[in-house]
């Protein structure tokens, strides 16, 4: 019986997770603010990785010269540490440089078009291709 109960909720969670709407649509303003967001993430994790692997550098090897006791626990700790900073900091920085991308977003709009003709000059509307690039900090 709890065999099938464990069954049931877990089918039904299972459901449910794949029940969610993901709206794919965001405004031009979040994805610039995602990805200013992401990129100082970014360059969090990449900086605190450098510190920790040249940290993991500069420490002695043996921790105490009359024992002989090693730091090689430590060491290799703060370097693992310092490696996965600087890996996961990559994803990220791609992830925000995504983002910046998809916030320079393809318009389609109609310009005013200044035309002669010969009986007077008419503004005729075309529609036209436009390209929105947003500037960070103006």
């Amino acid at each position: 019986m709890k065999l099938i109960f464990t069954f049931l909720f877990v089918i039904g969670l299972v459901i449910q997770g794949y029940s969610q709407t993901n709206t794919s649509y965001q405004s031009q303003s979040n994805l610039i603010r995602k990805s200013e967001n992401q990129n100082k993430l970014g360059w969090i994790f990449l900086g605190g990785g450098l510190a920790l692997a040249f940290t993991s550098i500069a420490i002695p090897n043996t921790y105490d010269s009359n024992t002989g006791e090693s730091n090689s626990k430590v060491i290799s700790a703060l370097g693992w540490a310092g490696a996965i900073s600087i890996a996961v900091s990559l994803p990220i920085f791609l992830s925000s440089g995504s983002n910046a991308r998809t916030a320079a977003k393809l318009g389609l709009q109609n310009q005013a078009l200044y035309q002669s003709i010969p009986s007077g000059t008419h503004f005729r509307s075309i529609p036209s291709l436009s390209l929105k690039i947003p500037l960070r900090g103006f």
